[in-house]
C-alpha cells in the first residue's frame, strides 16, 4: 500500500484520467441528455425567466455541449477542445444559475453551485494536461 501511495506511475497517472475522464464526462453527457429528451425549450424558458439573453440559443449551445462535450471526453477524441467548451459552459452555469446558491452549502435545496463549479476546474484540468494515454487523441498521436 506504501509503495501504491508514493510510487509515480506515468501509467496510473494516466489509469487516473481515464476514470475521471469517464466518469466526468459521462454524467455531464446524461444530463445534456435528460436536457434534450426532457425539451429544451423548457430549459429556454428558464433562462428567459432570469433575464438570459437568446435563451433558446443558449440553451441549445449548453445543451450540446454537455451531451457532445461529455461524450468526446469519454472516449479521449478532440479532448482539449471539449474541455474548454465545458469548462465555459460549467462557468456561465455558476454565474448566470448557480452563483446565489453558494449561500446555501448543505441546506439540501437541489444543486447548489458546487456541483458546476467542481466539474468547471476538472475540466479545465484537462485543458491543460490532456486526456492521457488512454483516450483517441493519444491513439491517433502514435
Amino acid at each position: 500500500m506504501k509503495k501504491l501511495l508514493t510510487h509515480r506511475s506515468p501509467a496510473l497517472d494516466d489509469l487516473a484520467k481515464l476514470l475521471v475522464r469517464v466518469a466526468a464526462g459521462g454524467f455531464l453527457a446524461m444530463h445534456g441528455l435528460a436536457k434534450l429528451r426532457g425539451g429544451v425549450e423548457g430549459f429556454a424558458d428558464g433562462l428567459a425567466e432570469k433575464g438570459f439573453p437568446m435563451p433558446t440559443a443558449f440553451a441549445w449551445m449548453a445543451t450540446l455541449s454537455e451531451l457532445v462535450g461529455g461524450a468526446l471526453l469519454v472516449i479521449g477524441l478532440l479532448a482539449r477542445p471539449a474541455a474548454l467548451t465545458l469548462t465555459i459552459t460549467m462557468i456561465v452555469a455558476v454565474v448566470t444559475t448557480h452563483a446565489h446558491q453558494a449561500k446555501q452549502v448543505g441546506s439540501g435545496g437541489g444543486v447548489g453551485f458546487e456541483y458546476p463549479a467542481l466539474l468547471a476546474l476538472v475540466f479545465f484540468g484537462f485543458v491543460l494536461t490532456g486526456p492521457g494515454r488512454f483516450s483517441l487523441d493519444q491513439r491517433g498521436a502514435r
